[in-house]
C-alpha cells in the first residue's frame, strides 16, 4: 500500500508542467453527406484554457496555460442553442499539436439528428419485427410437422422473445453511433453501407463488410509493416500512411461491430467475438485491439480464455519494451484470476500490477487513456480485499478508483456510455463499501450513482434499470447497518429497488428473478430485525422458491437456499412454532452440515423439543 500512495501523488501533478500553448481550430455546420458550413456563435470552453466564441467564419483559438503539445485537450462545452455534436468520438481524443494542426468541430441541428434516428430506428424496429414474425412461423412450422416436442418448441419460443427484446434494445444502445457519423468523411462504399443501416438493411450491410474482408486487408498490412522495418529510410513516411489506412479499417471494423450488436442474436454475438480475435491477431503491432477483444471475453465471462490474450500480450509488451501496456496486461490478468475465483493468486498479481502500473504513468505523455482501467482494477482489488477482511486498505482501493473517475470524467460532451460506466462503477464500489462497513462512503457512492442512473433512465430504462435497483439496494443494505433512525429510509429503499426490478421482470424474467431474490432476502433481514416476522416470511420464503428452483444449475444458489432455510427457521422459532421451524434447520444443515448459523439454530430448538417431548409425557397432551 504504500508503493501506491507514494504513486498517488505524482497522478495529481500529470497536468502542472509549467508553460502555455496555442490551439485553433473551426467549427463547421454538417448539411449533408457532401457539403458542412462555417458557424460562428459557438462557445467553446476547455480545461486550463477557458472559454471562446467562434468568429464569423467559424474560426478559435484556446490559450492553455500550463499544457505543452502532446498533451490531451479536454473540452468541457461545445455549445450554440439548437445544435448537438456530430463528431463526437473524433473531439474525445484531442491533443495539443506540435504544428498546430487545426482541430475541427461538427455540428448538427438537434432537429436534424433527431429526425435522422427516428427513421433509423422507425426502419431498424420495422425489419426486426418482420423478421421475427418469420421465425415465429418457421418455429410454429417445425413444430406442426413433429420435428421437435412441445417442450422443446415452447423453449425455443421463449429464445425467439428474449432474442427480439435484445435486439431491441442494442438498436437503440448502437443506432447512436451512426447518426454520430460525419457521411462527409467516408468512402463510397462506407457510405453505402451506413445508408443501408439508415434503411434498417442490416443483413445487406453486413454481406458488404464480410464481401470486402477487411481482417485479410488489415493482416496484409501488418505483414506490410514488419517488413517495412528493415527499410529505416522509407520506414517513417510509409509507417505513417499504413497507419492512417489501419486507422480507418479499424474504425471500419468497429462500425461492423456495431452493426452485428444491433443486429442482435446468439449467433452474431459470436461472430463479433470472433471478428474481433480476427482484428487483434491480424496485426499483432497494434496492441489496443488485444485490450479491446480481452474486454468483450470478460463481458461474456470468458475468464479462462482472456488470461491465455493478457498471457500473450505480456509477452509481447516485453518484447516491445512497453512497461505501462504491460502491467496493465498484467493488472487484468489479475482481474480474471478475481472472477474466477482463484483469490490467493489474483492478490499477489493485481498488488504488484497496480503499484507498477501508477507509478510507470507519471512518465506517461497522456495518462487519461489509461486511467478507466486502472480505476477498475483499483475496484477489483478493493473488493478482493475486503473478502480477506482487510477493509481498511480495500476501502482505500475502492475510494481511489471512485476519485480517479470523478477527477477524470468529462461530464461536459461524455456519452451515454461513459457516463454509465462511472455510475456502474460507483454502484460496484457502493457494493464492496457497504461489505466493508464504510457506510458513510457507500451512502454517498450509492446516492450519486442514483442521481446519474435515473437521468440515464429517462432516456433509455431497459439499458439502467438493473443498476438503478442495484444501487438502491445496496443503499437500503447500508441504511439498514446504519441501524435505529433509518429504519424509513432503509425499507423505503427496498422497495425502490423492487419496484425497478419488477418493472423490467415482465420483459427478461430469467435475468430478474435471480436479483428480486437477492433484494427480498435483504429486505427480510431488515424485517426480522424489526420483529416484523410475517412481512419476513413472506420474502424469505419468495426467494426460497428462486432458490429451490435453480440449485442444480448454480453451486452459489445452495448457499442462498441455507441462507433462506435458517432464516425461516429463526423467524419460526421466534413466533413459537418449533416444529416448522425444526423443519427448515433440518433442511438447511442438509445443504450445509458444517454452517455455524445452522448449528446455532438447532441448539436452540433442541432444548425446546426437550421441553416438548417432557411436557407431551408429563401431561399427554403436545406441546
Amino acid at each position: 500500500m504504500k508503493g501506491i500512495i507514494i504513486v498517488l501523488s505524482y497522478l495529481s501533478l500529470f497536468s502542472s508542467i509549467l508553460a502555455q500553448s496555442i490551439q485553433s481550430g473551426y467549427v463547421l455546420e454538417y448539411k449533408d453527406a457532401n457539403r458542412k458550413t462555417t458557424l460562428a456563435n459557438v462557445e467553446i470552453m476547455a480545461s486550463n484554457a477557458g472559454s471562446t466564441i467562434t468568429d464569423s467564419r467559424g474560426r478559435f483559438t484556446l490559450h492553455f496555460r500550463t499544457l505543452v503539445p502532446g498533451d490531451r485537450i479536454d473540452l468541457r462545452r461545445v455549445v450554440k442553442p439548437g445544435y448537438e455534436i456530430l463528431n463526437k468520438a473524433d473531439l474525445e481524443n484531442l491533443h495539443i499539436s506540435n504544428h498546430n494542426e487545426p482541430i475541427e468541430i461538427v455540428l448538427i441541428r438537434t432537429e436534424k439528428l433527431a429526425e435522422t434516428r427516428r427513421a433509423m430506428i422507425s426502419n431498424a424496429t420495422q425489419q426486426a419485427n418482420i423478421q421475427f414474425e418469420q421465425e415465429q412461423c418457421d418455429l410454429r412450422r417445425q413444430y406442426e410437422q413433429q420435428e421437435f416436442d412441445k417442450q422443446e418448441y415452447e423453449r425455443r419460443l421463449k429464445a425467439q422473445k428474449l432474442a427480439y427484446e435484445e435486439k431491441l434494445e442494442n438498436i437503440d444502445n448502437y443506432i447512436d453511433r451512426f447518426i454520430h457519423i460525419d457521411l462527409s468523411r467516408l468512402n463510397e462504399l462506407e457510405k453505402k453501407i451506413v445508408q443501408l443501416v439508415q434503411e434498417g438493411k442490416f443483413d445487406e450491410a453486413i454481406s458488404i463488410y464480410e464481401k470486402n474482408n477487411h481482417i485479410s486487408k488489415l493482416a496484409m498490412l501488418g505483414s506490410n509493416s514488419r517488413k517495412l522495418e528493415a527499410d529505416v529510410a522509407a520506414l517513417n513516411e510509409t509507417r505513417k500512411q499504413m497507419q492512417a489506412e489501419k486507422t480507418e479499417l479499424l474504425l471500419s471494423l468497429n462500425r461492423q461491430i456495431d452493426l452485428l450488436r444491433m443486429q442482435g442474436g446468439t449467433s452474431n454475438l459470436q461472430r463479433i467475438q470472433q471478428l474481433m480475435h480476427d482484428i487483434a491477431y491480424a496485426d499483432t503491432t497494434e496492441l489496443e485491439p488485444f485490450f479491446t477483444y480481452g474486454r468483450e471475453l470478460r463481458r461474456n465471462a470468458h475468464f479462462k480464455e482472456a488470461m491465455k490474450l493478457y498471457e500473450d500480450l505480456e509477452r509481447w509488451t516485453l518484447l516491445q519494451n512497453d512497461s505501462i501496456q504491460y502491467y496493465r496486461a498484467r493488472m487484468f490478468e489479475g482481474v480474471c484470476l478475481y472472477k474466477r475465483h482463484r483469490y490467493d493468486e489474483a492478490n499477489g498479481i493485481l498488488h504488484d500490477a497496480l503499484v507498477n502500473y501508477v507509478y510507470k504513468l507519471q512518465h506517461a505523455a497522456d495518462s487519461r487513456p489509461y486511467i478507466s482501467d486502472l480505476a477498475y482494477g483499483s475496484n477489483i482489488y478493493g473488493k478482493l480485499l475486503c473478502k480477506y477482511k482487510n477493509y481498511e486498505t480495500g476501502h482505500d482501493f475502492l475510494k481511489y478508483g471512485l476519485d480517479l473517475l470523478r477527477k477524470y470524467r468529462n461530464p461536459g460532451i461524455i456519452d451515454y456510455d461513459t457516463e454509465s460506466q462511472y455510475a456502474n462503477m460507483l454502484v460496484q464500489a457502493a457494493d464492496g463499501l457497504c461489505r466493508s462497513r464504510y457506510l458513510n462512503d457507500c451512502v454517498q457512492a450509492s446516492q450519486e450513482a442514483i442521481h446519474i442512473l435515473e437521468n440515464l433512465y429517462d432516456a433509455k430504462p431497459y439499458l439502467y434499470r438493473v443498476a438503478l435497483a442495484s444501487a438502491w439496494s445496496t443503499l437500503g443494505k447500508s441504511f439498514f447497518l446504519l441501524g435505529d433512525g433509518w429504519e424509513n429510509q432503509c425499507e423505503d429503499a427496498f422497495w425502490t429497488a423492487l419496484q425497478y426490478y419488477e418493472d423490467g421482470r415482465s420483459y427478461n424474467p430469467e435475468q430478474y428473478r435471480r436479483r428480486i431474490a437477492e433484494c427480498r432476502m435483504s429486505l427480510g433481514d431488515f424485517y426480522y430485525s424489526r420483529q416484523r416476522l410475517n412481512d419476513a416470511i413472506q420474502c424469505y420464503e419468495w426467494s426460497l422458491v428462486v432458490w429451490t428452483e435453480e440449485q442444480r444449475v448454480d453451486p452459489w444458489y445452495s448457499e442462498q437456499l441455507n441462507a433462506a432455510c435458517c432464516s425461516l427457521g429463526e423467524c419460526y422459532y421466534d413466533k413459537k412454532e418449533y416444529d416448522k421451524a425444526l423443519d427448515y434447520c433440518k433442511r438447511a444443515i442438509s445443504i450445509h452440515p458444517d454452517e455455524e448459523r445452522n448449528h446455532a439454530l438447532l441448539k436452540k430448538l433442541q432444548s425446546k423439543t426437550e421441553l416438548r417431548d417432557e411436557l407431551a409425557n408429563e401431561q399427554g397432551q403436545e406441546f
